[in-house]
């Protein structure tokens, strides 16, 4: 076995440590560009996400308001034009619209399982990094 002078362990420990340094500095750009493109997806996300709501929240008010006049005047009109009881009146108006209602809930809930997927360019970006580094595993072996 060889004998090593320190001047040779200085070079070795100069050599390692410059490495690993290359590879934190590598990693560190890595990372930062990984997390720059998720925080611009969940700004473009969140705006959405806050223009969706705000829309929801109007159309609901208003949809609640033209509700509650439309199934009172609906309700007054099947007691006084086909002489039904108020009960009666109020009753099949209200399952009407609770079988309307749990129609639509289930339209929505639909529609929200079948929009694109979110963040999708953040997803395509890490699954080509991994395959990219399996491959590079693989081309250089274990000591």
């Amino acid at each position: 076995m060889p004998s090593t002078t320190p001047q040779d362990q200085d070079q070795v420990r100069q050599d390692s440590s410059g490495r690993w340094q290359r590879l934190h500095q590598a990693l560190t750009r890595y990372l930062s560009a990984r997390l720059q493109l998720l925080a611009e997806e969940a700004r473009l996300a969140g705006r959405s996400i806050a223009t969706a709501i705000a829309g929801f929240a109007i159309a609901a008010g208003l949809a609640l308001v033209a509700y509650l006049l439309l199934v009172t005047s609906l309700v007054a009109l099947l007691v006084h034009q086909l002489e039904w009881s108020v009960a009666l009146a109020a009753l099949v108006v209200g399952g009407a619209h609770l079988l309307l209602a749990s129609l639509l809930a289930l339209l929505a809930w639909a529609s929200l399982r079948h929009c694109n997927k979110w963040f999708a360019h953040s997803i395509n970006e890490l699954a080509a990094d991994r395959e990219a580094f399996t491959r590079s595993d693989d081309s250089h072996p274990s000591p």
